[in-house]
């Protein structure tokens, strides 16, 4: 017999058979009338080429062939109601499970430090890996399954197969060291203008809308410092009278680390959305809607915003 030509319909009515010996008991069980049973009954007889089940005074009893049938007909049935029908579940505190995220440096530093307390330290079978991917390739990992998340900000993951949801929003400031002058009291355009700057070229997308805010409004301060790096701040900025802008959620990371003063930009500035980006493919995985919650209730609690430069 060709497995094809099964029909697998058949094989439940078949247990049922079994374990109630009668054509009326068995429909009550599945659900069904007597002649459904009756009907599915005559396609056993005949796929099988066997009677399979003859009336024993009130009793439908199995034949030699159904008896050797039964119990493997029995595990195939239970096999496909417990792990093909059952919906798919995730049990974070027993699962043992990788999840891999797409961030920033500046989005790891403050990202993963609420995640290892509230995830990872309730959860010891769940792991964490942080990994920065060039953005022209999240989207091919994401669908291959080897990042599960990006977190940050990511404007070229738009489309029909990547989904997404907001976090926070978030906007720009300067940060400078305690007693800088150009900041003191408060921070004026035109002290902003002459104050000398640390210029960020870290290929953060966020760097676009800085440059396009100073054009804006007019305005082409001199860098005096140019790096790659934002931890580098953390050196630069309190042992000099330079100043940058950053990132709230970047400013706020730095100011727990060194002494900075965080100031409002004397212009208006952009804004921007922090979001977590999924693909479409694992819109429905459990593990996946587990980790996107928790993201999601961690990350919009004020003391856990992370940084947005994505």
């Amino acid at each position: 017999m060709d497995l094809r030509e099964l029909d697998l319909n058949l094989l439940v009515t078949f247990a049922a058979l079994m374990r109630e010996a009668s054509v009326t008991e068995a429909g009550r069980k599945l659900g069904v009338s007597q002649p459904a049973i009756s009907y599915a009954l005559a396609k056993l007889r005949r796929t099988f080429g066997d009677p399979l089940f003859v009336r024993v005074r009130s009793r439908m009893q199995p034949t030699a062939r159904a008896q050797a049938l039964g119990t493997s007909v029995a595990r195939v049935v239970d096999l496909i109601n417990a792990e093909v029908l059952q919906k798919q579940a995730f049990d974070p505190a027993g699962a043992i499970r990788t999840l891999s995220l797409c961030m920033s440096d500046v989005g790891e530093a403050n990202f993963v430090s609420p995640l290892l307390r509230e995830i990872i330290a309730n959860n010891p079978g769940v792991d964490l890996r942080v990994q920065s991917v060039p953005a022209g390739d999240i989207m091919d990992a994401m669908a291959a399954g080897s990042i599960d998340l990006a977190v940050g900000y990511y404007p070229d993951l738009k489309g029909q197969s990547v989904l997404d949801e907001k976090l926070f929003e978030s906007g720009f400031v300067c940060v400078a060291r305690r007693g800088n002058p150009y900041v003191r009291d408060r921070l004026t355009l035109r002290r902003f203008a002459a104050a000398p700057h640390v210029a960020l070229r870290s290929g953060a997308r966020t760097q676009g809308f800085i440059e396009r805010d100073l054009r804006s409004a007019g305005i082409q301060p001199r860098a005096r410092v140019t790096v790659q790096h934002f931890m580098s701040l953390i050196d630069i900025l309190p042992k000099t009278d330079l100043i940058a802008v950053v990132p709230l959620e970047s400013a706020q990371l730095l100011a727990r680390a060194v002494a900075l003063e965080i100031r409002p930009l004397p212009y208006r500035s952009s804004r921007f959305a922090v979001k977590e980006y999924w693909h479409r493919r694992y819109h429905r995985d459990p593990a996946n809607q587990w980790i996107r919650a928790e993201i999601k209730r961690l990350l919009q609690r004020p003391e856990s915003r992370g940084a947005s430069d994505g």
